[in-house]
């Protein structure tokens, strides 16, 4: 789950700044990102050129009604997927959970997991305003409030569709975010990490260590709250 945490602050000092910069560039350096290939950048060019378009034909809400189109295919086809969602939910739920309700829930979380994926693979050609609109953070006061205390804050998110939109929104929404992030990331998702960063000035200042890297950096993150 790495690559889906992240550590939030809200300002820092000019030397404590230098020194986490220092540190999270030696943490960098020390695992290289590996080379996009460009067959990766084609098939994903073509994917985003074909959302962008739809939706500025159809709109969001065409959009979406796409993504579970192909979410309730992916349902029909993938079925050792399938299996493995129902198998989950029963070891959860047992018989309380009914087998047509399992069903059901199964359905929504492949149209689900598959809007998030489309959404988030062209959120940098969305309009700012269009995305602070339709992407709410629920209970954003615990956040603020912990952020108040002067100690930082650790969001961690569980797997569920696309996590990374939530430290996008954050960022765009003021907070000064730290990534912990995968050495092993995809070339999919470093790409699309990539055209945020071109995009929006707040996630290119967004910090980034790796995993496998000394934890001191992610601490003084959070020491430098104020």
């Amino acid at each position: 789950m790495a690559s889906q945490d992240f550590a939030v602050e809200m300002e820092e000092s000019p030397l404590r700044e230098e020194a986490g910069h220092e540190d999270a560039s030696q943490s960098a350096g020390s695992q290289p990102d590996r080379p996009i290939p460009w067959s990766v950048r084609l098939r994903i060019g073509f994917v985003r050129g074909f959302l962008v378009l739809y939706a500025r034909c159809l709109g969001m809400s065409g959009l979406y009604r796409l993504g579970r189109i192909f979410g309730f295919c992916e349902y029909l086809v993938d079925y050792r997927r399938r299996g493995r969602v129902h198998r989950k939910l029963k070891s959860l739920f047992g018989d309380k959970m009914p087998e047509a309700l399992r069903r059901r829930h199964v359905q929504r979380y492949f149209m689900r997991v598959r809007c998030d994926k489309m959404f988030y693979t062209i959120m940098d050609r969305i309009p700012r305003g269009k995305l602070l609109n339709r992407i709410k953070i629920k209970n954003r006061h615990y956040a603020d409030d912990a952020l108040a205390r002067g100690k930082g804050l650790y969001v961690a998110l569980c797997h569920y569709g696309s996590h990374h939109v939530a430290g996008l929104m954050m960022a765009l929404m003021g907070y000064k975010i730290a990534g912990v992030r995968d050495a092993k990331e995809s070339h999919v998702r470093r790409y699309i990490y990539q055209k945020y960063r071109e995009t929006w000035p707040e996630v290119a200042e967004m910090k980034l260590v790796y995993t496998h890297t000394f934890p001191r950096v992610q601490y003084r993150h959070m020491q430098a709250n104020g």
